[in-house]
């Protein structure tokens, strides 16, 4: 029986993370990672990144996508937890 395991996930050290078929890998790859929706990568399959810093190099190296202005600049979030936010999440 074949199945499929997730490269990122084992990359960060989650391993045995075992998925039926293609599909559900890929629903995962959607839903926890970065996956490239660029038709010809989906194509290929597995061109996933773990991080959107990642995903957006790919893109401006690869496919050429540059943001509407035509720069290549993503958008960036930070959260940053205070002593006592850190200490009230354990």
């Amino acid at each position: 029986m074949d199945h499929y395991k997730c490269h990122v996930c084992e990359k960060q050290g989650l391993h045995n993370q075992f998925f039926k078929n293609y599909y559900t890998l890929a629903r995962h790859f959607e839903r926890v990672h970065f996956l490239c929706g660029d038709p010809q990568c989906l194509a290929a399959r597995f061109v996933v990144f773990d991080n959107e810093i990642d995903l957006r190099a790919h893109e401006i190296e690869v496919h050429g996508h540059r943001g509407a202005s035509g720069d290549t600049k993503i958008q960036l979030q930070f959260q940053i937890r205070g002593a006592t936010q850190e200490r009230s999440n354990r």
